[in-house]
């Protein structure tokens, strides 16, 4: 069994870990989340060795030969639920759903079926449903770390970190799988350690996983630390390995056309977005290629992609929920509607209290020119230490309006520092900023 002190402990701050969840169109958002989980099907069960389409056909006619069979159940409904993750198809978290349901409606403390009934609550951002779902699940199966890894994403998104990192060591302690591991490198890069963050998401790689998206989602992780950090040939590295390991994902083409945007090839961006939006349209990804078709001077194709973006955002009702601080991000970015993204965030911090909400939300305020409010969000922001250069852009450009210049050039620089190149138009501003300041970057703040 690793320790804690192996996995958590540095010179910096204490023990920590962290959540990760799935990511899927229609039912997460793809920033946020991922895991590894594998509860339900561990090797030397039936189907263990299957690809995820063999294991949901074998189970499907397990299931109809014994349709009472709530361990049959459950295990189907993991692997719709793996299904859906990799296609991205939310019915087929709707089918796991239903099969869930039945199993509690037969036996209401299947420890097993309380659990991927959490799962499926944090998928749809039902955060305190999640919470209350696997709590009940941990009481009925103590041991088993999926319960703790699962407890540890709802908390982690409610904001309350001491949670989370309690419900991811215990995790860990259990069983330090892929999973386990994943969350803890998470939680490092959350509290400024991303060097930390980087050793267990390559732990975690190696820990190897059933499915070859799971691993693959590990690699994308670690390629966005190594971008923010501004090793952009290890992130490429990485990114292409996942590729490798998962043809086509979407996460890692995605991954790639971020990294060409930053190096201005934009045409090669452009396509690789374009692969990614074909597997899954996230709004995240059309906003970018609409960003890079503006700077190729293709306003028309641009206008489509920005169309776009508040149509999947505005769907329907599940989409509503779940892209709330895509569109806020948006309207932000994109100087539109700017009152309205206020309400669009503050309105999703009502549910989700993390870092990365309140970083919005400051970004919002910022944009609609109020402030101190957006000052008093990005403290919230920034109180784990997260070395996001992103995040630390908001924050600079902030402080800067509020008055506090030395605090803009220290965030500023810090951004620019971890990654001169972070984003193909906010680091030219930072550096823009600095240089109305009165300092180039890496002078002294």
């Amino acid at each position: 069994m690793m320790n804690r002190k192996n996995l958590f402990q540095s010179s910096r701050w204490p023990v920590l870990a962290g959540g990760i969840l799935l990511t899927f169109l229609l039912l997460i958002n793809a920033q946020a989340f991922s895991t590894s989980d594998e509860q339900t099907v561990q090797p030397g069960t039936p189907g263990a060795s299957l690809t995820t389409d063999q294991q949901v056909t074998l189970l499907e006619g397990e299931s109809a030969k014994a349709p009472r069979s709530l361990p049959l159940r459950n295990r189907l409904a993991w692997a719709y639920i793996q299904k859906g993750r990799e296609t991205g198809d939310a019915a087929y978290f709707t089918r796991a759903e239903r099969l869930l349901e039945k199993s509690l409606a037969k036996e209401a403390s299947n420890g097993e079926a309380l659990g991927l009934r959490a799962w499926v609550a944090l998928f749809k951002h039902e955060f305190k449903e999640a919470a209350i779902w696997a709590e009940k699940a941990h009481a009925a199966q103590p041991k088993i770390s999926f319960h703790d890894g699962v407890l540890s994403d709802a908390y982690l998104e409610l904001g309350d970190y001491p949670k989370a990192i309690d419900h991811a060591q215990q995790m860990l302690d259990l069983k330090p799988d892929q999973g386990a591991l994943s969350r803890a490198a998470h939680l490092r890069s959350l509290h400024g350690d991303p060097e930390g963050a980087i050793d267990l998401w390559e732990k975690a790689i190696r820990s190897s996983s059933l499915h070859s998206e799971n691993t693959a989602w590990c690699q994308v992780e670690l390629g966005d630390e190594y971008f923010n950090l501004g090793k952009v040939k290890k992130a490429e590295g990485v990114y292409q390995a996942a590729l490798k390991r998962f043809p086509n994902y979407h996460r890692a083409l995605a991954g790639l056309g971020r990294l060409r945007a930053t190096e201005d090839k934009k045409p090669e961006a452009a396509r690789l977005y374009q692969q990614a939006i074909e597997v899954i349209p996230y709004p995240h990804y059309l906003s970018a290629l609409g960003d890079l078709y503006t700077e190729m001077g293709k306003p028309d194709e641009a206008r489509k992609q920005y169309d776009l973006v508040e149509q999947m955002a505005r769907l329907d009702q599940i989409n509503q929920v779940l892209y709330n601080r895509d569109l806020a991000l948006f309207y932000a970015d994109h100087d539109r509607k700017v009152e309205e993204a206020v309400r669009i965030a503050a309105r999703e911090l009502e549910v989700r209290k993390d870092v990365y909400t309140y970083d919005i939300l400051g970004w919002t305020y910022y944009k609609d020119r109020r402030y101190p409010e957006a000052e008093q969000a990005m403290k919230k922001a920034l109180r784990l230490g997260t070395r996001d250069p992103r995040m630390l852009f908001h924050a600079g450009m902030i402080a800067r309006a509020v008055g506090k210049e030395k605090e803009a050039k220290r965030l500023l620089n810090q951004a620019l520092s971890l990654n001169p190149h972070f984003h193909p138009v906010y680091a030219q501003r930072a550096r823009q900023a600095l240089a109305a300041l009165g300092q180039t970057q890496g002078g002294p703040s």
